[in-house]
């Protein structure tokens, strides 16, 4: 499985907090399952993807963004059907003081996988839709709440 680390390279890209601080971003794979075509080594990985972000003081909007631009371009079925984004991309927050959440996402991710077999019987997996960074080209950006910036990564 390739998602999870993608994920997680582009939240901490987002987030230089999280970066610095790895420990604070958990993730966790659940009710995996494979699917497959008989007469075919060919497979796709089907996972429930959780992300605990714990000691979290900014806005939700700043987790929220990122991770719904990556979903865009690597979990696409899940933004084109809107029954389907509510119910596969889901959160949790915990205030564990006045200024600090915990927040669990919870994405239904897939991945699919082309395995190949040569002549000389070496099998190559090939996994499908690992586009480039979601953020490239993106140094700084601003989160404005009702007038109000909440979030702000430029150099002072």
């Amino acid at each position: 499985m390739n998602k999870p680390a993608d994920l997680r390279r582009a939240i901490e890209a987002a987030l230089p907090a999280l970066r610095d601080n790895p420990d604070r971003l958990l993730m966790l794979v659940e009710d995996g399952g494979i699917v497959s075509a008989p007469g075919r080594l060919n497979f796709g990985y089907r996972y429930t993807l959780k992300l605990v972000i714990t000691d979290f003081t900014g806005h939700l909007d700043q987790l929220v963004i990122p991770l719904r631009a990556w979903i865009e371009q690597n979990e696409p079925p899940l933004v084109q059907n809107p029954e389907r984004l509510e119910k596969g991309f889901r959160f949790e927050v915990e205030w564990i003081s006045a200024t600090a959440v915990d927040v669990q996402i919870t994405l239904q991710l897939s991945e699919g996988v082309r395995v190949d077999v040569g002549q000389d019987g070496n099998v190559t997996a090939t996994h499908y839709g690992e586009p480039a960074e979601p953020f490239a080209g993106v140094e700084y950006w601003t989160i404005t709440v009702k007038g109000e910036t909440v979030y702000d990564n430029r150099p002072a």
